[in-house]
């Protein structure tokens, strides 16, 4: 749905252009960075759904690791730290809030550029200013592959902490 509404807004915006005098290569640059855009959006959004799924299918399987009681009497003292390590899951968890954050901003910045398109398109913004406009754009979609490859190596930290206490916990319960 999201991509017919974007086909669409994008032949209008040919069509305005031919007949309303908007420069057309301005009108190509506006529609390649829309579909880059879209793109990054779509890729966050799906890192965020990813992410809320792979947090709580191993927050899960840590909270029965570590719910165990360990039956390695060697073990058992460090039984409490391990279990503090489940909280690697407070890490996820915090990912997943910055993700969420970092998906808000997005959606202002998308509403922002969906408005500015829509005064370019009737002539309300015109030339330099519309190119000015359209590289702040630009620049701000490089600026945010560094958060979003943050969420990644943070959320991917996170998890495998949380793992190895879930791991070292099921081990000591198993021994006899």
């Amino acid at each position: 749905m999201k991509f017919k509404f974007l086909f669409a807004a994008t032949v209008v915006a040919f069509l305005v252009a031919s007949c309303g005098g908007v420069d057309k290569g301005l009108v190509d640059n506006i529609a390649k960075f829309e579909g880059e855009w879209t793109a990054m959006v779509t890729h966050v959004n799906g890192m965020a759904d990813t992410m809320t799924t792979v947090a709580a299918e191993t927050t899960k399987a840590c909270e029965e690791a570590c719910n165990k009681e360990c039956t390695d009497k060697k073990m058992k003292a460090s039984m409490d730290s391990l279990k503090m390590n489940c909280a690697g899951k407070e890490g996820m968890s915090m990912t997943i809030k910055n993700i969420t954050d970092f998906k808000a901003k997005l959606k202002l910045k998308t509403e922002e550029f969906t408005a500015w398109k829509a005064k370019v398109m009737s002539g309300e913004v015109k030339g330099d200013e519309a190119v000015k406009k359209l590289k702040e754009f630009q620049d701000e979609l490089i600026a945010n592959q560094d958060p979003m490859n943050s969420f990644q190596g943070a959320f991917d930290m996170s998890k495998e902490e949380c793992m190895a206490a879930c791991t070292t916990s099921k081990d000591c319960c198993e021994k006899k």
